[in-house]
């Protein structure tokens, strides 16, 4: 009998385009909390460098949040996705939470 492997619920989401290398401070942290708090518990916060300095500076830059539930990340990701920042576009997707536990940011 084939086992069915079953995936668990994203509880993180990635947030990118929001800023460039240059814009991350010690405000964007708390920033970033306050306004996603609106959707659910904060549980873990991390801002990402990539190491591709050939992609567009916002590119470089990814912003994981994770939530206490899927549902809060699925309704903060479907909030924020296409909202402005800075005058930037955000994409706000869900984030695979296993890579996102074993510390695999770069996907």
């Amino acid at each position: 009998m084939q086992r069915l492997m079953r995936r668990r619920a994203s509880r993180t989401v990635l947030l990118c385009n929001m800023v460039s290398p240059e814009e991350v401070d010690s405000a964007l942290h708390h920033e970033i909390q306050e306004e996603c708090g609106k959707w659910g518990a904060v549980a873990r916060l991390v801002i990402y460098h990539e190491r591709d300095d050939d992609a567009p500076a916002a590119a470089r830059v990814k912003i994981f949040v994770q939530f206490e539930d899927s549902a809060q990340a699925g309704a903060a990701a479907a909030a924020l996705n296409g909202r402005y920042f800075g005058g930037r576009t955000v994409r706000a997707s869900l984030y695979d939470q296993e890579l996102f536990d074993h510390g695999d940011l770069t996907h």
